[in-house]
């Protein structure tokens, strides 16, 4: 069995620094927070080689099982199972950019959740609310089963709103 030595203090904060000026160089990163991405970082850090500071993909589902990790936390939970899908080991900035993806599509659900509510507070459904609908669901490449679900309470408040206008 080899063994590989621990990063020593030093080498840990200087890969810290390294892709603190790393991170700030990235277009699509620039909305997080410095205070963000030290949390992310010492998230990276709990998964990640001290040898070559990589996550190997492959050891993340079995190290997600050892952790028995909170299920409160969706969000940490979907970043595990998005590095599970992935062949390559992760550095730090592709780590960051999978976390963004992640949070992204968690603010779509939401947005649509309140999209869907509002519509359905209104008491009726019209062309126009439709037409948004539509476009709101064009822009968020839902999976089959969300649109499928969404259509099915849309037709059920256009059926209740048909039947209440009979």
């Amino acid at each position: 069995m080899l063994i590989y030595k621990k990063a020593t203090p030093q080498e840990l904060q200087k890969y810290r620094d390294d892709q603190v000026k790393n991170w700030k160089k990235e277009k699509d990163l620039q909305r997080l927070t410095e205070s963000q991405v030290n949390q992310m970082m010492d998230l990276f850090l709990l998964f990640a080689s001290q040898r070559t500071f990589t996550i190997r993909t492959k050891d993340v589902e079995a190290q997600n099982t050892l952790l028995r990790v909170n299920e409160e936390s969706t969000l940490f939970q979907n970043v595990l199972s998005k590095m599970i899908l992935i062949d390559d080991d992760l550095n730090f900035i592709s780590f960051l950019k999978l976390y963004l993806q992640c949070i992204g599509e968690a603010q779509q659900e939401e947005q649509l959740q309140q999209l869907f509510t509002t519509m359905s507070q209104k008491g009726s459904i019209n062309l126009e609310d439709l037409k948004r609908l539509a476009k709101e669901l064009d822009h968020y490449h839902l999976k089959d089963e969300d649109l499928s679900e969404i259509l099915k309470k849309l037709h059920k408040k256009i059926l209740q709103d048909f039947i209440h206008r009979q």
